[in-house]
């Protein structure tokens, strides 16, 4: 039994009706069927849980192909968004620094650093600071985009978001990690 895919399982049926604001641990408690000790062995807390079934996503798409290219990634990423839309729309209207779209900014300018690293053959540790402020910059647009268009109800496909979210990298990054079209 994976206890953490039941929490997780648990969070995403709770967010189909709720904001994190308005579900407590408890709550998942109750409905999942998992004690307090054995939640807080996975989980710091609901926010946490609650960013868990993206982040395995994310993981998981970056492990399970070498060759993926960053179109594909993006497409995939709006493609599982769209998929749990009910999820993303109630996760994203809670605000604060304990709140779905800091933990998403904060993650993907982590995730970019790591996912670019990899394509240039260097440690994150050896990214210059020119490099760490395109990615920043990058990062950042894209997540008030992504934000934007969970907000507005995820009217665009996915296709569409992968694809404009790839144009909107900068040049400088496309080029180091040899993706220049």
């Amino acid at each position: 039994m994976d206890i953490k895919k039941i929490l997780s399982d648990t969070m995403i049926e709770l967010l189909k009706n709720n904001t994190i604001d308005h579900i407590t641990v408890k709550d998942v408690l109750e409905k999942s069927g998992v004690s307090r000790a054995t939640f807080y062995k996975y989980f710091r807390d609901k926010m946490d849980l609650m960013m868990y079934p993206f982040f395995l996503f994310v993981e998981q798409n970056l492990k399970s192909s070498v060759a993926i290219n960053q179109i594909d990634l993006h497409i995939r990423l709006f493609q599982f968004m769209k998929d749990n839309q009910k999820f993303f729309e109630n996760a994203f209207k809670s605000q604060g620094q304990n709140s779905c779209e800091y933990e998403l900014r904060g993650y993907g300018i982590e995730l970019f650093k790591k996912s670019y690293s990899y394509l240039i053959g260097k440690d994150r540790a050896q990214l210059t600071a020119e490099e760490k402020y395109w990615i920043e910059f990058y990062s950042c647009g894209a997540h008030a985009v992504v934000k934007k268009w969970v907000e507005s109800g995820m009217e665009e496909p996915p296709q569409e978001m992968g694809q404009l979210i790839y144009n909107c990298m900068p040049g400088n990054l496309r080029q180091r990690a040899g993706k220049v079209e």
